[in-house]
């Protein structure tokens, strides 16, 4: 999806007289082995193709099994493709913004606490890192259904009572994409808005400019990286509404503080704010956006059917500056 870098007709290229001064990166983990659910149904068709006679172009049916070779350490982990996948865009992201890391000095990398999440980040700090990766590097797991976790974490949606994964099976049977369009895209109703307290965080981090120190006393590095999974990609692309612009590129030369988004190699404006060069959004605007739509989304304690007693958090995403909260564990690259 968006492989093409100029699917959108706009450029990946950084427009004239533009430099970048923060990344916020979120990703998927790796490629990973099937799930138990799905390695089930593997057996499931292997017993049945075991059952059967085959010939023609069909014939490698009679000596196939499940490609899997040690089920228990591989399944639902990163598979060999996950580890270079993971690696290379630390490498690459290295490449892409050599101005925003200082050689040899100390940086932090965000994920879920999944073991292929946090794995995955392992891998990408290697990348992004070099050797000395796992001396400079510290990657901050974030349970998301730690102690009152709430909204602040990078899956909300694991503590929001009112969130069911399997709300729309209904209408979704017979396709993946309607799967996640009815389950977590723009159809899904509540779903569709649990990642706002992220895309709020990420404004937060973009208003406050680099450098800047919060109350904790952390400053968060120019490049935030976590490492989720694809249901909350999908959850924020449908919040920032990316995948419904067209039009041709505007050449407005402006001086100032732009915001765009990227999904794998293509730019994709947002719907209700193109006022940049190259079809960016101005940082102020790129806020606003981002407060209307939490704003028109509501409370995330209200939504989710959680009291204050049940987290910390308010609903807030704070985990970029906030980093010693007690759902947090740091690892090793």
């Amino acid at each position: 999806m968006g492989n093409g870098p100029d699917i959108t007709g706009v450029s990946q290229t950084v427009p004239a007289g533009c430099a970048v001064d923060q990344v916020a990166l979120v990703s998927r983990h790796g490629s990973r082995y099937p799930d138990p659910g799905a390695y089930n149904e593997w057996l499931a068709l292997a017993t049945k193709v075991q059952n059967g006679t085959f010939s023609g172009p069909l014939a490698f049916l009679n000596d196939w099994s499940p490609p899997l070779t040690h089920p228990p350490d591989q399944i639902a982990q990163l598979s060999v493709t996950g580890y270079l996948e993971t690696y290379t865009l630390g490498t690459q992201t290295r490449l892409r913004y050599p101005h925003l890391y200082a050689d040899n000095t100390p940086f932090v990398v965000w994920a879920n606490s999944v073991q292929r999440t946090t794995d995955s980040a392992r891998l990408f700090a290697r990348g992004f890192g070099g050797p000395n990766a796992t001396t400079l590097g510290t990657v901050l797991t974030v349970d998301p259904k730690g102690i009152q976790a709430g909204g602040n974490s990078l899956a909300t949606s694991d503590l929001c009572p009112r969130y069911v994964d399997t709300s729309g099976a209904s209408q979704y049977e017979y396709r993946q994409d309607l799967r996640y369009y009815y389950g977590t895209g723009p159809a899904s109703g509540l779903p569709a808005t649990l990642m706002l307290p992220y895309l709020n965080a990420t404004a937060t981090l973009f208003l406050n400019g680099p450098g800047y120190t919060y109350s904790t006393g952390f400053t968060p590095p120019p490049i935030i990286v976590s490492y989720t999974h694809d249901n909350q990609i999908n959850q924020i692309v449908t919040a920032l509404g990316v995948f419904n612009t067209t039009g041709p590129l505007p050449q407005i030369p402006k001086s100032g503080v732009y915001v765009r988004v990227r999904v794998n190699d293509a730019v994709y404006p947002l719907l209700e704010c193109q006022n940049g060069p190259g079809k960016m959004c101005t940082l102020a605007d790129f806020g606003r956006v981002i407060k209307a739509k939490v704003d028109q989304a509501g409370d995330f304690m209200t939504r989710c059917g959680l009291s204050s007693s049940q987290t910390l958090s308010n609903g807030q995403t704070t985990i970029f500056w906030d980093t010693k909260l007690p759902w947090i564990k740091p690892v090793q690259p």
